[in-house]
């Protein structure tokens, strides 16, 4: 699973000020980050009260509008919301890096900003809380370093051997 948080809400508001939007959408992903509770439903909406908000405190005039995919990753799901992203000036993706990528590749007459720090690929331990588990590095090596990801989790990002040695193989 791709694990993420949202960006602080000074620097989404940078983000999208420093473009000069009206008109905003806020895109969640109903898959990995909101397992993680980052850019689901409950989240989208969260956000998109802030900004009406923000913007009604101090004058903006911001239309902002919010919803959810299945999964931003995938085109299929994107070419639902074609009309809902036309006549917006910026989009606010709540999906992992890849999630918001897609959106601007598919839909390059739009500015897509990113809500989400896409921060590694974990397994839960409980409900919002995961561990590191891969980097997506692309070169796995876990069948020599025994399942375990030494890149992900070795402090030391280690590829040669555990620190303090090995006994008997092990």
């Amino acid at each position: 699973m791709i694990i993420g948080e949202q960006k602080p809400l000074n620097e989404i508001l940078g983000l999208i000020n420093a473009n000069s939007a009206k008109r905003l959408l806020v895109v969640g992903c109903d898959s990995c980050v909101s397992v993680c509770l980052a850019g689901g439903k409950d989240e989208v909406k969260e956000l998109v009260i802030k900004l009406k908000d923000h913007s009604l405190e101090n004058g903006i005039g911001w239309k902002v509008k919010g919803l959810t995919l299945k999964r931003q990753c995938e085109r299929r799901f994107e070419d639902e919301i074609r009309n809902d992203i036309e006549g917006n000036d910026v989009v606010v993706s709540m999906g992992c890096g890849v999630g918001a990528q897609m959106l601007s590749e598919n839909f390059p007459f739009v500015n897509v900003i990113p809500a989400i720090n896409t921060s590694n690929m974990g397994a839960p331990v409980r409900r919002g809380v995961f561990k590191e588990k891969c980097m997506g590095c692309g070169n796995c090596t876990i069948h020599r370093t025994a399942g375990i990801c030494a890149l992900a989790r070795c402090s030391k990002s280690l590829q040669n051997g555990p620190c303090g040695g090995s006994h008997d193989g092990k």
